[in-house]
């Protein structure tokens, strides 16, 4: 595979699809993951259709087997994974204060489970194969009714990558802006020992 190629959990609906879409206009292979296989279809379909290029890969994120076989799937057919941007959420059409007033323990536990959880396990299994390639990036989203009053858009996250994205959706939050790509890889240098 020559492009660069992203792994974007949540991608079916909202947010999660916007950046499946601004990553596939940036020349990235996409693939949409999402829990429900019908939603992970949908951008992957749209995408295509409009000239990008990506797949479905329908995964619970919180189940760290089914992670590690995603990410294993995925190096194993395409080559590489240079990103993972994980949006995945429990509840996006419920405000935070509605979700934690009516949420029970089983509720509390699925949301810790997806969104930090599948953040571990999404680090634990791509990390070591970015490595061995020389590096990758990782975009970790935190809803953003959870950082009251802070909204994280598809332009904050190119203009992480030292992009612009100028018709990237927002949510009024916060302008395009560009920053400069870091000069040395993220990841930190081997310990040697004391």
């Amino acid at each position: 595979m020559e492009r660069p190629v992203a792994l974007v959990t949540g991608a079916g609906q909202g947010l999660g699809a916007a950046i499946a879409h601004g990553l596939a206009r940036r020349r990235f292979y996409v693939v949409a993951n999402d829990i429900n296989p019908a939603a992970a279809e949908r951008p992957a379909e749209a995408l295509r259709a409009a000239g990008g290029a990506g797949e479905p890969f329908h995964a619970d994120v919180a189940n760290r087997v089914a992670v590690g076989a995603m990410v294993e799937e995925i190096v194993a057919r395409l080559g590489r994974l240079d990103l993972v941007v994980h949006h995945a959420e429990v509840h996006p059409h419920r405000s935070l204060l509605e979700s934690l007033l009516e949420m029970g323990e089983y509720e509390w536990d699925r949301t810790v489970a997806v969104i930090l959880k599948g953040a571990f396990h999404l680090l634990q299994a791509a990390a070591p194969r970015m490595i061995e390639r020389g590096g990758g990036g990782f975009v970790f989203i935190v809803p953003a009714d959870v950082w009251a009053g802070v909204g994280l858009t598809t332009a904050d996250i190119f203009a992480s990558q030292g992009e612009r994205d100028d018709d990237a959706p927002r949510n009024g939050s916060t302008p395009p802006t560009r920053r400069p790509k870091p000069a040395s890889s993220p990841w930190p240098a081997p310990s040697r020992g004391r």
